[in-house]
């Protein structure tokens, strides 16, 4: 799916094995998205930015959703905008080889809760997150068994095995880690 426009909503849907230049599944250009209680397994992008789900916009809202076996660049959820919100979703055996195989994202102000990180596997930062951008606040949400993988020739890549955010003001909070490297 492409959409570009403010305001659209997906909800109730299944994603499977799909794939596109951005956006394996889903690519969002503007302002206002939510998709809520969907499901999403083994999609792919061939630019390497959101296997699943690629949003170039503002104020978008990402409820009650699953993702698993996405391989990728950058992020499962690839989100490019500021007030991204990603709550209740469960990212599971995911990978990327730049950084976030859960979640890439680039804005300011994005929150986290209540979403469950498991067996996701980056090569160079942020095994279930990888964020860029100043008050990022993640909450109530559990990070088990995710990796970020060092490279042998570059030691300051592999940062964050659950996560890796830069930026200033950030928060995590009432948040559960277990055998994350």
């Amino acid at each position: 799916i492409f959409i570009e426009g403010d305001f659209n909503n997906i909800t109730y849907s299944t994603f499977e094995q799909c794939s596109s230049t951005k956006g394996g599944a889903i690519y969002i250009y503007g302002d206002n998205a939510t998709l809520l209680s969907s499901y999403f397994d083994d999609n792919f992008a061939h630019s390497g930015n959101g296997s699943a789900i690629y949003v170039l916009g503002i104020n978008s809202k990402i409820d009650g959703c699953e993702y698993y076996n996405h391989d990728s660049g950058r992020g499962t959820l690839f989100v490019r905008g500021s007030h991204a919100y990603v709550l209740n979703s469960i990212f599971k055996d995911n990978t990327a080889t730049r950084g976030g195989a859960g979640i890439y994202s680039i804005g300011n102000n994005s929150f986290v809760d209540g979403c469950l990180f498991e067996n996701n596997n980056a090569t160079i930062h942020g095994g279930a997150i990888h964020s860029h951008g100043d008050y990022i606040l993640v909450v109530n949400s559990k990070f088990i068994s995710n990796n970020a993988h060092p490279n042998d020739t570059d030691l300051d890549k592999g940062l964050g095995g659950a996560i890796y955010t830069k930026g200033d003001f950030n928060d995590i909070a009432h948040c559960e880690f277990d055998f994350n490297t």
